[in-house]
């Protein structure tokens, strides 16, 4: 929003990217590029270093909810965008409590063991075959997808 020039492809990729933002209309549209590898959920999606985020904040006409729609691409691993909207209530005589960060084991893993294939490693293709076996299900359905998130695809499973 500033005028600053977007970086070159080759510019290293942050945690944060790099954001360019304009206003069209009353909703303030994002476009970030330049993110660092990495994971829409700690234990979920993977993103690639080319992913980009969109995204849109606006108010309604009171000017007391604020919604912000997130849309996530990256061909590499998504078959579709992601996209999630969160709402935001202004409250002028809000108290925020404390809220204590505390680190929780979410996996139990040896110490140091950082699991990871490369993408159609011969490790990844095994491990998408034994966890299709582990649970009874099509290979396919393993290796994810939109369409294998939407409820008609149980007619496929089955």
């Amino acid at each position: 929003m500033d005028g600053r020039d977007h970086p070159s492809e080759t510019a290293p990729h942050t945690w944060g990217g790099f954001s360019t933002g304009e206003f069209v209309g009353d909703t303030l549209v994002v476009h970030t590029t330049h993110l660092k590898s990495g994971w829409i959920r700690r234990n979920g999606l993977a993103l690639t270093d080319e992913a980009t985020l969109d995204e849109l904040f606006f108010l309604n006409q009171e000017g007391t909810l604020l919604t912000h729609v997130s849309i996530v691409t990256d061909s590499n691993y998504l078959t579709e965008p992601f996209v999630r909207t969160n709402g935001f209530e202004w409250l002028t005589r809000a108290e925020m409590g404390p809220y204590p960060c505390r680190s929780a084991v979410e996996l139990d893993r040896p110490v140091g063991e950082i699991p990871h294939w490369m993408m159609n490693s011969e490790e990844a293709l095994v491990g998408r075959e034994e966890f299709a076996e582990r649970w009874d299900i099509p290979v396919e359905a393993g290796r994810g997808g939109a369409h294998t998130a939407l409820p008609e695809y149980i007619d496929v499973v089955r």
